[in-house]
């Protein structure tokens, strides 16, 4: 049976400038010029890692503390987070944790479960109980202009809320 989320509460938005070991549930790798991302979704959440000779990305939901971490956000509310690593990528983050109604939850639960089977990568957990609805974790990395845009969906059914992260990995303008 596949683990089972911990409490939002317990979770922390990650960046860190080395690899992360996580057990993966589900994973893929993304081609991305220099280098390709490996995005994985884990119990806690997901990781995305990159490395190239000299810059080492890894970012995470994590309830795991991390000794050094680059970037660090509580899930909580609203936040935005900057980095600049190496003078040569650029991160940009938002994060949200969204709590809904039970009627209006179900609906955009469902229709995250429809966009992760176009597209993305979607991993269902076990639910507490039978007849409730399954907490799953949706990952989106889209390319942009000159950078990666990496949208993460996870549903906490039993709190009624959704973590949103929307992550945006650029190399520095050259002016």
């Amino acid at each position: 049976m596949t683990p089972l989320r911990p409490a939002i509460a317990e979770l922390s938005f990650v960046v860190a400038g080395e690899p992360l070991a996580v057990v993966p549930l589900a994973e893929r790798r993304v081609d991305w010029p220099g280098g390709g991302f490996r995005l994985a979704i884990t119990a806690d959440g997901h990781t995305l890692h990159w490395q190239n000779r000299d810059i080492t990305i890894a970012e995470a939901i994590t309830a795991r503390p991390l000794a050094a971490p680059l970037l660090m956000l509580p899930v909580r509310g609203e936040r935005r987070g900057r980095l600049t690593i190496s003078d040569a990528i650029h991160y940009q983050i938002g994060l949200q944790v969204e709590v809904l109604d039970a009627d209006v939850y179900a609906q955009v639960h469902d229709e995250l479960v429809v966009d992760g089977l176009r597209r993305g990568l979607l991993h269902r957990f076990e639910p507490h109980q039978r007849i409730a609805l399954t907490p799953l974790a949706l990952v989106i990395v889209e390319q942009v202009p000159g950078g990666l845009s990496v949208s993460a969906f996870h549903t906490f059914p039993e709190e009624l809320s959704i973590v949103k992260t929307q992550s945006l990995i650029e190399p520095p303008q050259r002016g």
